[in-house]
């Protein structure tokens, strides 16, 4: 059983028994307190009659009003008793059910971050299918404006949009990042997906690392050198090979 399968299992397994607690709630909600502890008291002992020739009319009133005391308390505290000990019933099922549905709330959690990792299909084949033409055109689209985007302003912030700029192109031809991947490793197995040059690559992502994550300022040399990576990343694709690729 795979971990997806087994994730609803448990689920339906926790659900299924929140709702037997339900029916046993509802089922002693119907009928009144439990019988388990109910009790009828202490019989009193009846035999045991005052005798005619002992007592007297004031004595016999006084004895009647100890039997009925005696017979009438122990039906009174059971009756206290059973009815406690319904009201805990229902608390300890209402506590039960509770943490029931906590531990099928977390259960779902749990399972949908393991569906949120797990790479979906359709993605795997459209990025192995589709997406190579796809990006292609996109990139080669986008040529001017990407290197134009390169000249303009402080050399390290545009060596860095320049980078960034394929991610954009990607997007822009419906392929996604996966969960698993930066930024970096996006546009490099992107740029590999249409077979540019590996070369070019190379140097231009290493001028976009130094740029992104170095402490000097980038110089107009580095930019050159920038540009020319990404004129030759472009000539590769427009090369008959990177046509055929496409």
């Amino acid at each position: 059983m795979t971990a997806r399968r087994a994730t609803v299992s448990a689920v339906a397994a926790v659900l299924a028994a929140a709702l037997l607690v339900i029916l046993l709630v509802t089922w002693a909600a119907s009928i009144g307190p439990s019988g388990v502890l109910r009790g009828d008291g202490i019989e009193p002992n009846r035999s045991a009659e005052p005798s005619a020739s002992l007592s007297t009319p004031t004595a016999t009133g006084r004895v009647g009003d100890v039997e009925r005391l005696a017979q009438s308390r122990p039906d009174g505290v059971s009756g206290a008793i059973r009815t406690i000990a319904f009201l805990v019933e229902i608390a300890t099922a209402c506590l039960v059910l509770y943490l029931l549905l906590r531990f099928a709330g977390w259960l779902r959690q749990v399972y949908d971050a393991r569906r949120r990792r797990e790479p979906r299909a359709e993605n795997v084949d459209f990025d192995v299918i589709d997406a190579p033409a796809a990006v292609l055109r996109e990139v080669l689209r986008d040529a001017a404006g990407q290197r134009r985007q390169l000249t303009e302003g402080v050399p390290g912030d545009a060596i860095v949009a320049c980078w960034h700029r394929f991610e954009t192109q990607a997007a822009g031809a419906g392929m996604g990042r996966r969960p698993s991947e930066t930024s970096s490793e996006f546009t490099l197995r992107l740029l590999e997906l249409i077979a540019a040059d590996h070369g070019a690559v190379s140097r231009l992502g290493g001028l976009y690392r130094e740029a992104r994550f170095s402490e000097h300022a980038m110089s107009e040399a580095d930019r050159a050198a920038a540009v020319e990576a990404l004129d030759d990343i472009h000539r590769g694709l427009l090369a008959p090979s990177g046509r055929r690729r496409g």
